[in-house]
């Protein structure tokens, strides 16, 4: 058997079974984990590489039920229970997932070109990226978020030194059930910042409404969603650039954080970053000092006090979402020949992995072939990219 194969195996065993409700039709696509919950980002990036068996796997309808459970304010709360209810407050901001979404139908379009549903989708995928500059756009036009939010739940992005100051938005257990959330000073750690990552996917994801808006000939609304890409990408190319470390940062009180982290690679994946910078910002994916990896792309630079060469989570593991979303960031910028030498290695140790085990797994250890030291097995969901896109899209 092939890892492709395998990789389809462990998803229909990973199909969420049972009856339907009034807003969940199931089965529905797994999140790779033993989870009940319906996940945003999880659902989105597990449909990239699903697209390819879209007769074998439930990819619309899992899709669908990320509109269906859509709040009458436009937001599709990142994580939501059985029973409807979002788990996350939306006044908080861990309640927005990384709004990768319209990325995902577009690139099922790709694929599987259907302009009815295109026609279907758009608005509420517009309504949800309004939804989150309500909620999340500082007066500079910068996005702040949430260290469990922005998905990546124990990044250390925060400055050196930074302990608890009271201007974060503070979760209060209200008694229901919120505890997955950390109770430390990271997790209070949001709109002090502006961060790098939410910034650039909400530039993404303006770009994917002008897409969208052009392929369904709507010119005014395509103008629009330019206009907000352009002066987006303008402000991060301002502000979040480090021209001493080549990269980008998220930053702080009007000050750069120092730290180099794996969402400082949105902006290749959202076509914003000025030729004049790409050729600083993709050597760092072959510099062992900070991205350059055995099974790429680690999460944090391997220069970092925090980094943990097993991976810790997300503290260095290399994980198939980021990964894949590098890649198809070095393919905008026409970096083919490094975008297919990352691609090689990080499926060359996925597929050792896969050998030893027999199975796939949440994440990866960066500085060797071997699962994360904190990672779940069966992980069929999103990291069917390593085994799927990824090989297909940019090896062969």
């Amino acid at each position: 058997m092939t890892i492709e194969a395998a990789t389809v195996a462990i998803a229909l065993r990973k199909l969420e079974q049972g009856a339907s409700s009034e807003l969940i039709v199931r089965p529905r696509l797994g999140t790779g984990g033993d989870f009940a919950n319906v996940f945003f980002w999880d659902t989105a990036f597990t449909s990239i590489w699903a697209r390819y068996y879209l007769d074998a796997l439930p990819v619309t309808q899992s899709l669908d039920n990320l509109y269906r459970l859509q709040s009458a304010t436009g937001l599709i709360n990142r994580e939501i229970r059985p029973n409807h209810e979002p788990v996350w407050p939306e006044y908080h901001p861990v309640a927005v997932a990384p709004p990768v979404l319209t990325w995902a139908e577009l690139l099922l379009h790709e694929e599987h070109p259907d302009l009815e549903r295109l026609r279907e989708v758009y608005p509420r995928l517009a309504r949800h990226h309004n939804r989150i500059k309500e909620l999340l756009q500082a007066n500079d036009g910068l996005y702040f978020h949430d260290a469990l939010g922005c998905g990546m739940d124990n990044l250390p992005r925060w400055p050196h030194g930074w302990s608890e100051d009271g201007l974060g938005i503070e979760l209060v257990d209200d008694g229901s059930d919120l505890w997955e959330y950390p109770g430390l000073a990271q997790s209070r750690w949001n709109r002090q910042g502006r961060w790098i990552d939410l910034s650039a996917q909400m530039a993404l994801d303006a770009e994917s409404l002008v897409t969208m808006a052009g392929l369904l000939d709507l010119p005014n609304e395509q103008a629009e969603w330019l206009t907000e890409r352009e002066a987006l990408a303008a402000s991060i190319n301002e502000s979040m650039w480090d021209e001493k470390l080549g990269f980008y940062v998220d930053t702080w009180a009007g000050s750069r954080v120092p730290r180099l982290h794996i969402g400082g690679l949105w902006p290749l994946a959202a076509g914003i970053v000025p030729e004049e910078r790409l050729s600083r910002l993709v050597s760092h994916l072959s510099d062992g000092r900070t991205f350059g990896s055995v099974t790429p792309v680690r999460t944090l630079a391997g220069s970092d006090l925090n980094y943990e060469s097993k991976g810790d989570y997300w503290r260095g593991s290399s994980w198939a979402p980021t990964t894949y979303m590098v890649l198809s960031g070095l393919r905008r910028a026409g970096a083919d020949t490094i975008a297919r030498t990352i691609a090689e290695a990080a499926f060359a140790s996925v597929r050792t992995v896969w050998r030893e085990t027999g199975t796939l797994w949440e994440n990866y250890a960066p500085d060797s072939a071997a699962p994360g030291s904190t990672s779940q097995p069966e992980f069929c969901g999103w990291s069917g990219l390593y085994s799927v896109a990824i090989p297909r899209e940019f090896i062969d």
